[in-house]
């Protein structure tokens, strides 16, 4: 067995790229294997990229109590590229580039760089959470529901602080006036 303890987050995820790292040579060295699937076809392809589009908030974290507006900020945005395919910030390469991902299956991308998958849970015809390959066994992303969609919740939030900032400036300005 192998066990690697790191102690920080380091530069940049540097512990995320050094586990990925060994966890593909380790494969590589002991269970190599031809990387699987072919691209379907682009027509398919592009109907499916606009599908999981969208806001995603991870699994881990907390669901019920006033911690859970901590999601705000950790929202996972999927869009897409000037091809039609899917962009993923949080599963972008070592060198902080997005990866190209190719749609091997239904709803089921391969970076066409490192073979990492990213399959996506469809259902009623809506893709309601994916997952990567690194982060599979600990964790996924839901698709956000409107009312709780940092795009424009935390606009919202910051113009009320807006809003009461400029009360409490206009309060002693009345008072003096």
């Amino acid at each position: 067995g192998m066990f690697i303890s790191m102690n920080s987050d380091g530069q940049n995820g540097s512990p995320r790229w050094l586990r990925e790292a060994l966890l593909a040579q380790f494969a590589n060295r002991y269970f190599p294997q031809e990387l699987q699937g072919t691209p379907i076809d682009a027509e398919t392809a592009r109907e499916h990229a606009p599908m999981l589009a969208g806001t995603y908030a991870s699994s881990r974290g907390f669901q019920t109590n006033f911690m859970s507006m901590l999601d705000l900020v950790g929202q996972e945005k999927v869009g897409l590229d000037a091809n039609g395919g899917i962009l993923v910030g949080s599963a972008a390469n070592a060198a902080g580039q997005p990866r190209r991902w190719i749609e091997i299956a239904p709803f089921v991308w391969r970076d066409v760089g490192s073979g990492m998958r990213l399959p996506a849970k469809v259902e009623d015809g809506q893709v309601t959470e994916w997952r990567f390959d690194t982060i599979s066994a600990i964790m996924s992303l839901h698709r956000v529901p409107w009312h709780r969609d940092s795009a424009w919740l935390l606009p919202a939030v910051l113009a009320a602080l807006g809003v009461v900032l400029l009360s409490a400036l206009a309060w002693p300005a009345g008072a003096i006036a």
